[in-house]
């Protein structure tokens, strides 16, 4: 505290200016001194002898507290990059386990999806595909196993970030119609993960200053994707079902092709239901922004981390929704502040007893981030670009399914190359605008020559128009629901055949003959009040199975 002894004269107003100027500037200049030793941003020398210089010394404050503000918005733990790396690596392994059980009926020419006709009818002129043949694909199968391996055992993990990236890119274009909104989550979870430094270990370094968060353009780039994808979600969801009634609930359960068992037990509480419609739309707006701008608030930012997990968990639960919940939970890892990963630390810290044989195989595969780290500098700021710009192609395009660009006029064509290369078209309008008021099953009736009978081609079992009790176990997985469905758009019309042909292939490899072949959707409508309207029947498939040649 500043204190005037003696006799001060009877008017200080003339000495106050100069005693404030003096005190701001010492201020400032004690400020100046503080944030340089806290902070990596480099500052030129200044003299303080003029004006001019406090002022320039106030902008450069001034730009350290903006940076400041950001670092704390848009930064990750170390920790988190950790935790994200093993977890990706997990569903990696799971999703191609997943599609090899489907191996020959969706990713080889004897299957659903002969790879002429996705060449010539399903790849767009900007996609690519290394997945030409039969032999081809499988190793690359055995090449994303192997690389999703090296990024849990932190080994080349950069360029395993890039090759289980390109990989996944190449075996969405060899077979679209199975690609169902987790893969594109997953696929650009993978392509952020390109720019950043996933190969963070959970090892506390040895000085504290560096255990600091990550704070990059692509750490910004990331946690912005993730909250993208809820947002975006909330503005498609524009129809009265969501907006004015709030029966979007009531409609998405009364899907029996995705509801589960627990989804359909839920119907029997309709008056929550309009409660769940509102909380829906809530939680995907109000959480992301929670997580993304609570950094003061780090107890209020983790219970909204675990809120959008908990609402993943039960999309999980109430609806078969494939693999989707479980790569978007773990998209949320990255906003888990420091305050959970220290007491998680602190918890494993005392039940943790490693080896002799442990402690070895850590140390070999820790800090082994990769060549890619040592690219030169160069290519540092190339990848920054590379961010900026696609942070901005991604916003636009997520725009531009809203309407507000719209689709053909004021949007440079130009832009389309880009998106589509680095795949990162997006559309997050699932169950928007509204969910569908429509689904059913499939009954493919087929005579079989070699037992002169009708078999249902698609289940093996004799043909019954009944619909299945619980209709999401009518299909294996969800690639195969996804694929299912997508046959009954107008626009799939033209692989309805290819559909039937696998079916006639599949039946002859196995000793069974098929003549007449017939597959029709049993559309059932849901209606407000009344529950489930008439059935009706659609022919999409009708052919004769060739005979094999003698």
């Amino acid at each position: 505290m500043l204190k005037v002894r003696g006799r001060p004269d009877p008017c200080v107003l003339p000495r106050a200016v100069p005693i404030v100027e003096a005190m701001l500037a010492l201020v400032l200049v004690e400020q100046f001194m503080i944030a340089k030793s806290r902070s990596t941003i480099g500052f030129e020398r200044v003299q303080f002898e003029s004006p001019e210089n406090v002022l320039m010394l106030s902008q450069q404050l001034t730009f350290l507290s903006d940076m400041r503000f950001l670092s704390r918005l848009f930064n990750i733990d170390d920790r988190a990059l950790a935790a994200f790396r093993i977890l990706a690596g997990v569903l990696l392994i799971v999703d191609i386990c997943v599609r090899i059980t489907d191996f020959r009926a969706h990713y080889t020419n004897f299957g659903v999806m002969p790879f002429d006709v996705v060449r010539n009818q399903l790849l767009l002129p900007m996609h690519f595909t290394f997945h030409l043949n039969d032999t081809l694909t499988g190793v690359l199968f055995a090449a994303v196993i192997l690389a999703a391996l090296c990024l849990i055992l932190n080994f080349q993990t950069r360029f395993a970030v890039f090759i289980s990236w390109l990989l996944l890119v190449s075996l969405q274009h060899r077979n679209p119609l199975v690609i169902q909104g987790g893969d594109t989550v997953l696929r650009l979870y993978m392509f952020w993960g390109l720019f950043l430094p996933l190969h963070r270990s959970f090892r506390r370094p040895a000085r504290k200053s560096s255990n600091s968060p990550l704070f990059t353009i692509a750490s910004a780039a990331m946690l912005l994707q993730i909250c993208e994808v809820y947002w975006f979600s909330v503005a498609l969801k524009s129809h009265a079902a969501w907006r004015v009634d709030f029966s979007a609930v009531y409609y998405a359960l009364n899907l029996e092709q995705y509801a589960s068992a627990l989804g359909r037990w839920l119907l029997s509480f309709k008056p929550i239901l309009p409660m769940l419609t509102v909380s829906t739309l809530i939680a995907e707006t109000l959480f992301p922004l929670i997580a993304l701008v609570a950094f003061r608030y780090k107890r209020l930012k983790l219970f909204a981390v675990w809120a959008m997990m908990l609402l993943h968990v039960f999309f999980g639960l109430a609806f078969e929704l494939g693999t989707f919940p479980y790569i978007s939970i773990i998209g949320w890892v990255f906003f888990l502040p420091a305050i959970f990963w220290d007491s998680l630390e602190m918890r494993v810290l005392k039940i943790r007893r490693a080896t002799s044989w442990g402690k070895s195989a850590l140390m070999f595969f820790r800090n082994r981030p990769g060549l890619l780290n040592r690219a030169p500098q160069i290519l540092h700021h190339a990848a920054i670009a590379c961010v900026v710009v696609c942070t901005l192609l991604a916003f636009l395009w997520n725009m531009r399914t809203l309407n507000i660009i719209p689709r053909q006029e004021n949007w440079p064509r130009v832009l389309d190359l880009p998106v589509h290369i680095l795949r990162l078209d997006q559309f997050w309008g699932m169950f928007g605008p509204r969910p569908p008021s429509e689904d059913g099953w499939f009954v493919a009736p087929a005579e079989s020559l070699k037992e002169n009978t009708i078999i249902d081609a698609i289940t093996g079992l004799p043909v019954t128009w009944d619909k299945p009790v619980l209709g999401s176990t009518y299909f294996k997985n969800d690639k195969w629901r996804k694929y299912m469905n997508n046959l009954t758009y107008a626009n799939y019309a033209p692989f309805r055949k290819n559909f039937g042909d696998y079916l006639c292939r599949r039946w002859a490899a196995e000793g069974k003959l098929l003549g007449e072949l017939r597959v029709f959707y049993m559309m059932e409508s849901t209606v407000p009040e009344l529950g489930k309207g008439p059935v009706k029947k659609y022919e999409l498939v009708k052919q004769r199975c060739a005979l094999p040649t003698p």
